[in-house]
């Protein structure tokens, strides 16, 4: 390898290990905001589960403003289970009860 290219590959890996900024370990051991996302067939839209207490909801976000469009819910101990975009404006998803022994 021509010494000048080696140069400039040691000089780039030194940048980028100095300039890097370590992660703190919350960044890996916070919970999660979001289960499953998912685009819909357009591109706008993000759907969402969402682990909220004793239950899952279904949020429906704006791709741009990241805001809440709509959100699907059950009472407690019910959960949105698997979902799926049918078109840009339909979701059809499940719902998944749970009980205790």
């Amino acid at each position: 390898m021509n010494s000048k290219y080696l140069a400039i590959y040691l000089l780039l890996f030194l940048i980028s290990n100095v300039t890097a900024k370590p992660l703190s370990l919350m960044t890996f051991a916070k919970k999660a905001e979001f289960e499953t996302i998912k685009i819909s067939p357009d591109g706008k839209h993000f759907a969402a589960k969402v682990p909220t207490g004793n239950k899952t909801v279904l949020v429906i976000l704006e791709k741009d403003s990241m805001k809440s469009v709509d959100v699907f819910e059950f009472g407690s101990n019910q959960h949105i289970d698997e979902f799926e975009w049918v078109n840009n404006e339909r979701l059809v998803y499940t719902r998944n009860i749970k009980e205790a022994w």
